[in-house]
């Protein structure tokens, strides 16, 4: 908004990263680069979606931007296409880091300064449960240290949906965490496979970054490898026999009835 309305507009980055474009080839990047759209006839994709991306990108620094320090996926993407454009179009203005804030604006490390009437901070956020005493967690990081992303491991029967990092779309993530929230529960209220799920909320570590090295960072703390994720996920639920959610099909496991009688549970 800035770049299309502002008499002049800067955009201030601590270091170098990669912008992905939201589509290519007239396809969403993230289902192309997933596997999950096939590209159209006639386009090959490298093995490494970094040259990909490099190659539809090019170079960043002829925008005024840092080159990036990092593989593309080993840091969180940023998918955005029009601040690519608006520097390319000289509507947006790339800087460096914020040394000082000034009565009248910014100066940046490189030495220049520049007169702002309004900055707007990009700064990322907390994981904060200000409903719940910290110290019923363990914290690393300013994260929550729990089994799956989901599980409390001090704490059987606390479960959190959305503490999660990763490198995709999350709202299907966050169906298959509530799903675990439910197997676990039909498994404290029916008994099967209890001893099994009390063990591996407190023991089970699964490396589920997929040998990724993520950068070293709070955000990137609890980081997942989506598919290393979803397939540990799918693991778990075969194992604890609980099919894939189907609003139509799905039929929830009760408590066995013990007061009745055989023919009365055959009825």
């Amino acid at each position: 908004d800035a770049a299309r309305h502002a008499d002049q507009a800067f955009f201030s980055v601590r270091r170098g990263y990669r912008y992905v474009p939201k589509h290519i080839f007239g396809l969403p990047t993230d289902a192309v680069l997933s596997g999950d759209v096939d590209p159209p006839k006639g386009v090959s994709l490298p093995s490494d979606p970094t040259q990909l991306v490099d190659a539809l990108v090019g170079d960043l620094t002829r925008l005024g931007l840092p080159a990036p320090d990092h593989d593309l996926l080993t840091s969180h993407p940023i998918m955005n296409t029009q601040v690519l454009h608006h520097l390319a179009h000289g509507d947006l203005i790339a800087k460096p880091d914020i040394t000082r804030l000034t009565p009248t604006g910014a100066v940046f490390t490189d030495g220049s300064e520049e007169p702002l009437d309004v900055i707007l901070t990009a700064t990322g956020y907390q994981y904060l449960l200000p409903f719940l005493d910290p110290e019923l967690l363990t914290w690393k990081q300013g994260h929550p240290q729990l089994y799956l992303n989901v599980f409390s491991r001090e704490l059987d029967s606390l479960y959190v949906l959305g503490f999660i990092e990763l490198a995709g779309a999350a709202y299907t993530r966050f169906d298959e965490m509530a799903q675990m929230v439910l197997l676990d529960i039909r498994a404290r209220e029916t008994g099967v496979h209890r001893a099994e799920l009390v063990a591996l909320k407190r023991d089970d570590r699964p490396d589920l970054r997929g040998g990724v090295s993520y950068i070293d960072s709070p955000r990137h703390a609890n980081y997942v490898h989506v598919d290393s994720y979803v397939a540990y996920l799918a693991e778990l639920r075969d194992r604890f026999v609980w099919a894939d959610f189907d609003a139509q099909s799905y039929e929830p496991l009760r408590r066995p009835d013990t007061s009745m009688t055989k023919a009365g549970a055959s009825a």
